[in-house]
């Protein structure tokens, strides 16, 4: 068994007129929310008992939840409503042999809240606009 820490965990993504996978977002995280569905579409007919169902379309998003930090502000921020750029994440780390995950996201919303009792941290969302791909460090 390959079994992994979340601590080992690792995103990149690109700033702003930067170099692909430039940023590394990981000091930043506190957690990360892959989300792979696959639609289901409906394909009972008359005469079955039971529904019966085929593959429909993949989708992709990824939650990320951190603490607040100027430098990863104007990353997050200046991603906002721009073009989809490169991202990918390694659940278990970059060592050799680990999976990880990357495409072409957006960023589909972004939030620094506050609250006075707590640190002040942020909550963002991507869209794989292409699909998702699984490689291999």
């Amino acid at each position: 068994m390959a079994f992994g820490a979340g601590t080992a965990a690792v995103v990149f993504c690109t700033a702003p007129g930067a170099s692909d996978y430039g940023f590394n977002l990981t000091p930043y995280l506190t957690n990360v929310t892959p989300d792979w569905p696959v639609d289901e579409i409906d394909v009972t007919t008359l005469g079955n008992t039971e529904r019966q169902y085929i593959p429909g379309f993949k989708s992709a998003t990824m939650g990320v939840e951190g603490v607040f930090d100027p430098v990863v502000n104007n990353v997050l921020f200046g991603m906002r409503g721009g073009s989809a750029g490169p991202l990918r994440y390694y659940p278990q780390g970059t060592a050799t042999g680990k999976p990880y995950f990357q495409g072409t996201v957006l960023l589909l919303n972004y939030s620094p809240p506050t609250d006075v009792e707590s640190a002040v941290t942020f909550t963002g969302s991507f869209r794989f606009t292409n699909g998702v791909l699984l490689g291999t460090a």
